[in-house]
Parts: C-alpha cells; sequence; structure tokens
C-alpha cells in the first residue's frame, strides 16, 4: 500500500495492496464491481447486476506504467471467453463518475471512488475510439522527428522511441471522459466506451496528473494486475502449444 501526495500536498491518491479491478460489461453497458459469469440474465433477475453498477460515466486521469516491457496493449488468454485476443489495459485515477438512472432518465454522482488508482481493459469497438485519441498525438509526433531529425536523434535512437515517449507523456497529462453508450448497428445491440479529452481546468485536477505521473514512474512494480500478468503468460504458452486453463472471466470490451 502507497498513498501518494502532489507537491502542493493539496491531492493525495491511494495505490492499494491489492488493485481495485473494475469490469466493463458490453453486454450490459455498464463498469460494475463484481465478477459476473459470461450469462447475466440472473444476475439481473435477482438484481445483483444494478447493485454491482459503479458507472456508466467516468472522468479520470490515466497512468502509464513505465517499468520495463511494460505494454498498454497485449494478446490476452482470459479463460473459455478469449483466446490471444488484443486488449487495452487502463490504470487510472478516477475524478468523477455518474450513473444513468433509468427510471428518473437522469445522471447522479456515481460509487466510483476518487483518489482510488483503479484498473480495468477493453476491446473491439471501444478500444478502437480510444485508439483515436492517440492517432493525432502519433502523426505529430512523426512530423515533428521528420523536421528535427538531427536534433532529436541526439537524445532518442529511433523515430519510433520518440513517437513513443511523446504519446505517454501526451496521455498523462490530460483528463479523459469516457462514457458507455449503445449501439445499434449489428446483429444485437451492444455497448462500447466512447472517450473525450481535454486540458486540466483546476489546480486539483493539475494535481491528480502530477500524482497519476509519479505512479507511472515511481511505483511501476505496485501496477501489476495479477490476473491479466497470468493471462498474459498463458497466452504465451498457447503460442508455444501449451494448452491455457486460465480460469474464466466476465465479458470485457
Amino acid at each position: 500500500m502507497e498513498i501518494i501526495t502532489s507537491s502542493s500536498g493539496n491531492y493525495s491518491a491511494l495505490l492499494g495492496t491489492i488493485s481495485q479491478d473494475y469490469y466493463l460489461r458490453c453486454d450490459g453497458g455498464a463498469f460494475v464491481d463484481t465478477l459476473f459469469g459470461a450469462d447475466l440474465t440472473e444476475a439481473y433477475q435477482d438484481g445483483s447486476f444494478q447493485a454491482a453498477i459503479v458507472a456508466h460515466k467516468v472522468e479520470l486521469v490515466i497512468i502509464y506504467p513505465m517499468r520495463q516491457g511494460y505494454k498498454a496493449r497485449r494478446h490476452l488468454t482470459l479463460g473459455e471467453f478469449y483466446c490471444n485476443e488484443l486488449f487495452q489495459e487502463i490504470w487510472f485515477i478516477p475524478l468523477k463518475s455518474w450513473i444513468y438512472d433509468n427510471k428518473t432518465k437522469q445522471e447522479n454522482a456515481g460509487k466510483m471512488r476518487p483518489q482510488i488508482v483503479s484498473h480495468f481493459l477493453m476491446r473491439g469497438h471501444s478500444m478502437d475510439e480510444f485508439s483515436i485519441l492517440i492517432r493525432p498525438i502519433e502523426q505529430e509526433a512523426f512530423l515533428d522527428w521528420e523536421g528535427n531529425k538531427a536534433q532529436l536523434s541526439k537524445k532518442y535512437a529511433s523515430a519510433k522511441d520518440y513517437i513513443k515517449t511523446q504519446i505517454s507523456q501526451t496521455i498523462v497529462s490530460q483528463i479523459y471522459t469516457t462514457e458507455i453508450v449503445k449501439c445499434d448497428k449489428g446483429i444485437k445491440p451492444y455497448f462500447h466506451l466512447t472517450w473525450n479529452v481535454r486540458q486540466p481546468e483546476t489546480e486539483l485536477e493539475q494535481d491528480a496528473i502530477e500524482v497519476a505521473q509519479i505512479i507511472g514512474q515511481k511505483h511501476t512494480d505496485l501496477l501489476i494486475h495479477e490476473v491479466t500478468e497470468k493471462a498474459a503468460e498463458k497466452a504465451l504458452m498457447a503460442l508455444a502449444g501449451s494448452p491455457s486453463n486460465q480460469p474464466a472471466l466476465p465479458q470485457t470490451a
């Protein structure tokens, strides 16, 4: 357990011994704090799914772990649901969250606890939406490299190294709002994340970003999700021809 505080002393975040995991259910259209199986029918009927909802929309600061070998995107084998599929791993500090109340048709304050370092995985359409935010950073960094190659090559080994650094630095310096929205296209309706980004507007938001950067740089050993780390190992074993017996996880998007 670590408590990380900004240099001003006005903002602190808890980096727990055991990570705070949320599960993005694209079949249920919500972030939940409970591990459900593949079929949500019973959870809907007995009300346990509704009780586990922590957010439909979240405002957050992203943490990018700078540990050696870390990849925000990686192929995972998660139980019977996904075999060696590409997932995006998101470590973050929540700033605000909202739950959509179907009775009042309004957004109410959510249950996601701010200032506690959290974690979720996403894939598919949700990950594609996130990529839209990264693309302009990547392109601008490449053009910058091409225009200033002689100078930048003194510090960076290649264009790829420079672009990767620019992306990681930009990701951890902004405020993100991600919202679960319904899509009626295709065989059946499904939910996915949309993303919006803005610059910090208050001193506390800037402090939250500072804390996220400190965690990403100095506490990377604690930013390890046991399930996904083991699942990544299983994926490598599967590629080598060994069977995977990783316990099943709920549908994640």
